[in-house]
């Protein structure tokens, strides 16, 4: 995907690397998904690209068959109250 954006861009992985503060080597390793690529490396490519890194909470599932009305209507109560998209 980075590397797309950064082909999209018309940018060349020494003028990517040089806007990231990272070197060339670096930034082929993480085009390339490599692991051991330290987190941080990632998000200055990213940063360098205009590309947005956004973490959601994964979605819970709970099994309401065996709850109580007062434990349903409890559970309906808390997730009005939250932003869930």
């Amino acid at each position: 995907m980075l590397r797309a954006e950064r082909r999209k861009l018309g940018l060349t992985q020494a003028q990517l690397a040089a806007r990231a503060g990272i070197g060339r080597q670096k930034l082929i390793e993480v085009e390339q998904g490599k692991p051991g690529v330290a987190f941080a490396t990632y998000v200055a490519a990213m940063s360098a690209l205009g590309v947005e890194f956004s973490v959601k909470p994964r979605l819970v599932r709970v099994d309401c068959s065996s709850m109580t009305p007062d434990e349903s209507a409890f559970l309906d109560r808390l997730v009005d109250t939250m932003a869930i998209e």
